[in-house]
């Protein structure tokens, strides 16, 4: 099992590797991404620790990299811990077999990260976009006339946000009026039964409602964190409609952060199966998992709206 997150990307590395691995972590701290790396050549079983603690695992692959046990250990923690893994071949070295299932990313110089690769790492230590979607390499200089024209900006694209305080008070913006029920639901509706508006949820919870949708239509969620705020929406399609035919008692996964505390805004919105499909091609990430950008889908009107909290850091 993953241990508590701590929000940064291990660098998994030879010995040999330790110069451009300090080149790794320069570049991800540039782009708002914490790193943490091997840098005094810890033991196996630190290193161990080190990862269960991660948030994701980028692996140099180098010719000193293929027969360094650590490294194996590394991967083999973070494959049964269910820890997100990058596979980085340095140059023309060949993929290490444990990886091999795995999305490649090839690169020479340390400071040459493919943007798709930093998007990932992002969205998987929960940092903000480094493609300027999200807030990565935003100066911490940003004073608060700044973040009141953001926010201004976003409250008219019905994005709810309010300013991270000590009290954390309810959040001043308006929210669409259709929130979680359990009532009948009347052709065309949409609703949340479950998590209630002002729950408690798991990183991943399994949503539930209620539906009365045309057989040419289905529902994706959008997920929005306001507190602490977050310019970053992140899409997905809710169970397995993706093609039509949404049941009139629905259900499917979500995924948070990997905060607890933070609250998050989880919208459900219809749409016939083509637009979804063409919103989803439009958004997604590299390797077809997620969908983010940086607002609601436009021209779609939320179907319906809670507001939670994360507690546990859990998976479905």
């Amino acid at each position: 099992m993953k241990d508590l997150s701590t929000g940064y990307a291990l660098i998994g590395h030879a010995p040999a590797d330790r110069e451009f691995a300090a080149g790794l972590s320069r570049q991800l701290r540039a782009r708002g991404i914490q790193p943490r790396s091997d840098e005094h050549g810890a033991p196996t079983d630190q290193l161990i620790r080190l990862t269960r603690r991660a948030d994701a695992l980028l692996v140099v692959m180098t010719a000193a990299a293929d027969d360094y046990e650590p490294l194996s250990a590394q991967i083999a923690v973070a494959r049964s811990s269910d820890i997100p893994i990058y596979p980085l071949a340095v140059g023309d070295n060949p993929p290490m077999l444990e990886l091999s299932d795995l999305e490649l990313y090839r690169v020479s110089r340390p400071s040459g990260l493919p943007e798709s690769l930093l998007i990932a790492l992002a969205h998987a230590v929960d940092a903000p976009d480094p493609s300027g979607r999200r807030k990565i390499g935003m100066p911490l200089a940003i004073g608060a006339a700044a973040v009141a024209v953001v926010l201004a900006v976003v409250i008219t694209l019905l994005v709810v946000r309010r300013p991270a305080t000590t009290a954390d008070p309810e959040p001043t913006g308006t929210v669409p009026a259709t929130t979680a029920t359990t009532g009948s639901v009347t052709a065309g509706q949409v609703t949340i039964t479950s998590p209630g508006d002002g729950g408690v949820v798991k990183r991943c919870e399994h949503v539930t409602g209620g539906a009365s949708l045309p057989s040419t239509d289905t529902i994706m969620y959008g997920v929005n964190r306001v507190s602490p705020p977050d310019k970053a929406w992140y899409y997905g399609y809710i169970g397995s409609y993706d093609n039509g035919f949404v049941p009139t008692t629905w259900s499917g996964d979500v995924y948070f952060g990997s905060g607890s505390s933070q609250k998050y805004d989880l919208f459900v919105y219809v749409m016939t199966v083509p637009a979804a499909h063409k919103f989803w091609n439009a958004h997604k990430s590299s390797d077809n998992s997620f969908a983010f950008g940086d607002g609601p889908p436009p021209g779609v009107p939320p179907a319906a709206h809670v507001r939670v909290t994360q507690g546990s850091l859990d998976e479905c």
